[in-house]
């Protein structure tokens, strides 16, 4: 009874899903005497608080939505209620049609049909959200829950749509691979030692057992090419480096072609239709911006 008591105050403390692992992995393993009795309490743990979060969710929602005269762009993860021809014609932001990659080699049409509704949807969001906030710095609000709540939903929407435009940018078929007298091949040579090292690098990279985003960065300060595993859309990006090659690990990039366990699949196909020029363009900006000519 002690122990449960105990769990239950930490319950009520902590409701974040995205520490919820790392804030109790090593309390309850040694709480607990055996590891079995360990294994146990924390799955049924983190079940009370997914339903926590949930619950918090919810009544932040109501808050939100009985605080405010509209609620038409306060609901934020799904429930837009919106028109969506006036966001778009209106908004700050738009979809870029021109990158929509077509014909690919061994990536469907409908795979990328697919994965560009998610993208369109993040503009929508953006331009929301954008409104949103400019609204509520209008009313003198910028203290409250509800625009810190929508600051938040506003940097991740932001950047995954920026993600996406990098990455439907760096997709088309039939480009070879860079040449060893040009720039970037050398700047790839001196980051990895080769090119060889490079795409293997990429690919592990990628390989790993989570979703997010790969992303080959060069940093504008050194000129220095790395590879970057990303999780959160908003965190994690390396302050100082311009995206070269933005490579989409979310199921949602590759599930229509692929099985969920088919990663290496979509990872061999991505590699053949990377769309060098628009790369090698993304490092020669990038080289500009730090006085170094082509």
């Amino acid at each position: 009874m002690k122990r449960l008591l105990i769990l239950s105050l930490c319950i009520g403390a902590y409701t974040s899903l995205q520490s919820k692992e790392t804030m109790y992995k090593d309390f309850i393993t040694d709480f607990f005497s055996t590891k079995a009795e360990a294994a146990l309490m924390k799955e049924s743990l983190l079940e009370q608080l997914t339903a926590r979060n949930m619950q918090v969710q919810t009544q932040r929602l109501r808050h939100r939505q009985a605080d405010r005269e509209s609620t038409s762009l306060s609901v934020v993860p799904e429930e837009f209620t919106l028109d969506l021809d006036n966001v778009l014609t209106t908004g700050l932001f738009s979809i870029k049609d021109s990158l929509k990659p077509t014909k690919l080699e061994g990536i469907s049409e409908k795979q990328i049909d697919d994965h560009w509704e998610i993208y369109k949807q993040h503009v929508i969001k953006t331009n929301a959200l954008h409104a949103t906030l400019n609204e509520l710095r209008s009313e003198k609000k910028t203290t409250t829950r509800d625009y810190h709540d929508q600051k938040q939903w506003y940097d991740s929407q932001h950047n995954s749509m920026l993600l996406h435009e990098y990455y439907f940018g760096n997709l088309e078929a039939g480009h070879v691979i860079p040449q060893p007298d040009e720039r970037f091949y050398r700047a790839i040579e001196k980051s990895f030692g080769s090119y060889e090292a490079w795409q293997r690098d990429f690919i592990q990279t990628a390989m790993t057992p989570r979703i997010g985003w790969v992303i080959l960065y060069g940093d504008s300060d050194t000129g220095l090419l790395t590879n970057h595993f990303l999780s959160d859309i908003e965190d994690g990006h390396a302050a100082s480096s311009v995206p070269l090659l933005v490579l989409d690990i979310w199921e949602h990039a590759y599930m229509v072609d692929h099985q969920a366990a088919d990663k290496t699949g979509y990872l061999e196909t991505f590699i053949k239709n990377i769309k060098w020029p628009t790369v090698i363009n993304r490092f020669t900006e990038m080289e500009t911006a730090r006085g170094i000519q082509p």
